[in-house]
């Protein structure tokens, strides 16, 4: 649709010795004429597959942020469940949970990357920036009916709205598109 930025966001993980890996997460920012206008990477030398995922949606923030005086609404798509849940839906109960200045989850425990969690709400609140975020099922193939299909159910379960299967095509290969770029 004219007027909206859809941003997909994902990351990759290899293995860089027996107890460390190489994280890359990134996002692209993709116009409604479908055209990639702008492209966020970065590389760790020691990251693990979250801190990489939530890391891709922090860039997608800074896409949002650049670009958000051009568009009249800009999405987030991210196939890391985790990370956006943990913003959207636990956020709350985390900080309720404070202990000495950390976030804990319903367990007790830690949240697991949590300094990027914080960084993007801080960035949302100093930047006012604008967006959706949705969870998409990743690696879905966008040519297999039954795999779109999943995808579908995926979305209307994680966001509880209905995507069409033309949507669904675009979103499943933009995820992938950003994951191999």
């Amino acid at each position: 649709r004219p007027g909206v930025l859809n941003i997909f966001c994902d990351a990759s993980v290899v293995p860089k010795d027996d107890c460390t890996y190489f994280g890359c997460p990134g996002a692209m920012a993709i116009n409604n004429e479908g055209m990639n206008i702008d492209t966020l990477y970065r590389l760790f030398s020691n990251s693990t597959n979250n801190h990489s995922e939530i890391t891709a949606i922090l860039l997608s923030f800074y896409l949002a942020h650049k670009h958000q005086n051009y568009f009249r609404e800009i999405n987030i798509f991210s196939d890391s469940q985790i990370s956006v849940f943990g913003l959207r839906n636990w956020m709350y109960g985390w900080l309720q949970n404070k202990n000495n200045g950390r976030l804990l989850n319903s367990c007790g425990e830690e949240v697991a990357n949590q300094e990027i969690f914080l960084q993007i709400i801080q960035y949302v609140l100093d930047t006012r920036v604008r967006t959706s975020l949705y969870h998409v099922k990743g690696h879905v193939d966008p040519t297999k009916p039954v795999l779109i299909a999943k995808a579908i159910k995926t979305f209307k379960s994680s966001n509880g709205i209905d995507m069409d299967m033309t949507t669904a095509c675009i979103v499943a290969d933009y995820n992938d598109k950003v994951d191999t770029c």
